[in-house]
């Protein structure tokens, strides 16, 4: 008489035996299963620990250049918090191979374009952004209508020049640029928070264009600190200088969740 147990490994004189063989061929099986489960679920825990790549934008003003002092410093006190300061040259949209139609050189549409490239290139999550003069305005435009603005988390403006009569704008392609496509108080998301330092001395920009957009913010309901200084448009003076970079830092940590930076 046959017998009643049959497997496909083993025989028939050995059923028992077979079994056994099924069935540590069914855990060997399991086991790999559960390695590649929990190898699977390690990457994607690794992934979404990552944390996101974050930085600090600078964007000088028209006539300008890049290469202000305030710049260096301001990186020394986001040090300690791991924080990475652009500071692109804003005069040439070619220079970092973008399409130019015609004229070359500082207006707000490349400007916007060059910064939306950085942010690509260095595949940015979150970025603040710092503007003195036009590139306050610059910065404002950016947080307001940029296809990046989402990961905008907040804005430094340093005598940002909102509404500047064109009469008082020597380059004709930022002249005819800013009456062509940008609003003279671009507004921003109620939740991007706003930090404005200006100069009650200041000749270039009036400081009322600063009170005016820090009050159209605050209207939104949007988070606005305006804060007055006697100085000039540059903010030369030594103290007010410490002063702009230590709470600047303090408001990236902030905006980033991360605390404040310092010395």
């Amino acid at each position: 008489m046959r017998p009643l147990i049959t497997v496909g490994c083993g025989s028939e004189s050995d059923p028992v035996g077979g079994v056994e063989v099924a069935l540590r061929g069914a855990v060997r099986g399991l086991r790999q299963l559960l390695v590649c489960v929990a190898v699977v679920l390690l990457v994607s825990s690794s992934a979404s620990a990552a944390p996101p790549r974050r930085a600090v934008i600078w964007l000088h003003g028209s006539p300008g250049s890049n290469r202000s002092p305030k710049v260096p410093r301001l990186q020394k006190r986001l040090r300690s918090l791991g924080i990475a300061v652009h500071n692109p040259d804003l005069n040439s949209a070619r220079a970092h191979g973008l399409r130019v139609g015609g004229a070359d050189g500082y207006s707000v549409t490349h400007a916007m374009k060059i910064v939306e490239k950085l942010i690509e290139r260095e595949r940015l999550d979150e970025v603040v952004l710092v503007g003195h003069s036009f590139g306050g305005y610059v910065a404002a435009n950016i947080g307001s209508k940029s296809k990046h603005r989402a990961k905008v988390k907040g804005v430094v403006l340093i005598a940002p020049a909102f509404d500047t009569p064109l009469a008082e704008i020597e380059q004709r392609l930022l002249r005819d640029d800013i009456a062509a496509k940008h609003d003279p108080y671009p507004s921003l998301p109620r939740e991007m928070p706003v930090k404005i330092y200006h100069g009650s001395k200041d000749k270039d920009v009036p400081l009322s264009r600063s009170r005016i957009f820090h009050r159209q913010h605050r209207q939104r309901g949007g988070h606005s600190e305006l804060t007055t200084m006697v100085d000039d448009h540059v903010i030369r003076g030594r103290d007010n200088e410490r002063r702009l970079l230590d709470e600047s830092a303090a408001f990236v940590g902030s905006a980033f969740g991360l605390g404040g930076g310092g010395l």
